[in-house]
């Protein structure tokens, strides 16, 4: 009932909205900045909450299905970060190399995410 009544409050969702896309905006621009500065390659997300990084640089030459399973564990394990890897998640990708980072949350929260892949960068 609640978010019935909120739902007809046009002022209160204009607002939102519009303070959501603001937040969206301000991450995607945080993290590919992130990832140009690390020189990292990814696909410009377009209006969504995610982007498909390609981590090739971080596979040593290796663009298989089971190097992005290890650099996903590498993730887990040393960063304690889950970033799912294409090729095996829900998505179905042929090309290994792309996970799918995403970026719509608290912006605190996503610079700890940065700075642990950072820390992790340094090891590679």
């Amino acid at each position: 009932m609640l978010l019935c009544r909120l739902l007809k409050e046009r002022d209160w969702v204009d607002a939102f909205l519009k303070e959501s896309d603001k937040r969206r905006r301000e991450n995607c621009k945080l993290a590919t900045d992130f990832f140009d500065k690390h020189h990292i390659p990814y696909l410009p997300p377009k209006g969504t909450v995610f982007i498909w990084v390609d981590f090739s640089p971080l596979l040593n030459g290796k663009i298989t299905k089971e190097a992005s399973i290890g650099l996903y564990w590498k993730f887990l394990d040393r960063a304690k970060l889950v970033i799912p890897e294409a090729s095996t998640s829900l998505f179905r990708s042929d090309e290994p190399q792309y996970f799918r980072f995403i970026f719509g949350m608290r912006r605190d929260v996503l610079e700890v995410i940065l700075l642990r892949l950072e820390k992790l960068f340094a090891d590679f």
